[in-house]
C-alpha cells in the first residue's frame, strides 16, 4: 500500500503468532459483464502525468490506469511475440510509420498508458469514451485494445523475467509510493 504496512498483511502472515483465525467472511461478486482493455500514446511522460492527474479528479474512472515510462514501453515492445505472417510484419511497420513518421511522435520520449474498465456493459462503455476524450486535451492517442492488454499481461511476464533475472545474479524490484502530483516527475527523475 502506499500509504503504509498493513498490519492485516502482519497478522494473516505471521504464522500463527499474532492470532488464529476462527470464522471468516467472503464476498462474493458477479463477473463483470465486460471488461475493456485500451491503451493510449502521449508524446512524453509530462503529458502522460498531467493525463493521469485528470483521471484521478474524474467521477468516472477506469478500474485500472497505469502509466508507464519511456523505458519501460521499449522493454514492453522486445517482448512482443513474433509476427506469425508477413502480414501482420507489414501491418505492424505501417502502425510504426503512422505513429512516428505522421504524428510525431519520438521513440525515445513517448511513454503509454494502460486501461481497464470492468463492470456494467453500459456504465464501462460511457467511462471509457470520456477517458478517451479526455485524453485528447494531453495530446493522446488511442493505441488500441490489444495493446492495453499486452500491457497488463507484461505485468505477469516482468515477474517472471525478474525470477529468471536473479537466478543470474540481476537483481530488480518495483515498489509503490506516494507523493503529490505536481512532484511525480521530480521524484520519478530522482528514483531513476
Amino acid at each position: 500500500m502506499s500509504n503504509g504496512p498493513d498490519m492485516n498483511h502482519l497478522v494473516m502472515g505471521s504464522e500463527g503468532n499474532f492470532g488464529i483465525i476462527t470464522e471468516a467472511i467472503i464476498k462474493v461478486k458477479p463477473i463483470p459483464e465486460v471488461r475493456i482493455f485500451d491503451s493510449l500514446l502521449f508524446y512524453d511522460w509530462e503529458d502522460g502525468v498531467q493525463f493521469m492527474h485528470a483521471v484521478s479528479k474524474m467521477k468516472v474512472y477506469p478500474t485500472s490506469c497505469r502509466l508507464v515510462d519511456n523505458e519501460q514501453f521499449k522493454f514492453g515492445s522486445t517482448m512482443k511475440p513474433a509476427h506469425g505472417s508477413h502480414w501482420e510484419t507489414v501491418v505492424e511497420n505501417l502502425k510504426k510509420f503512422y505513429v512516428l513518421k505522421l504524428k510525431g511522435y519520438d521513440a525515445d520520449n513517448l511513454v503509454a498508458c494502460t486501461l481497464l474498465f470492468e463492470g456494467d456493459k453500459v456504465e464501462m462503455t460511457a467511462r471509457h469514451k470520456a477517458v478517451v476524450e479526455l485524453s485528447k486535451q494531453f495530446k493522446g492517442m488511442v493505441g488500441g485494445p490489444e495493446n492495453g492488454m499486452r500491457g497488463y499481461l507484461l505485468t505477469y511476464l516482468i515477474a517472471y523475467t525478474r525470477d529468471l533475472a536473479l537466478n543470474h545474479g540481476v537483481a530488480a524490484e518495483s515498489f509503490e509510493t506516494s507523493c503529490p502530483w505536481q512532484k511525480v516527475s521530480s521524484l520519478s527523475v530522482r528514483v531513476k
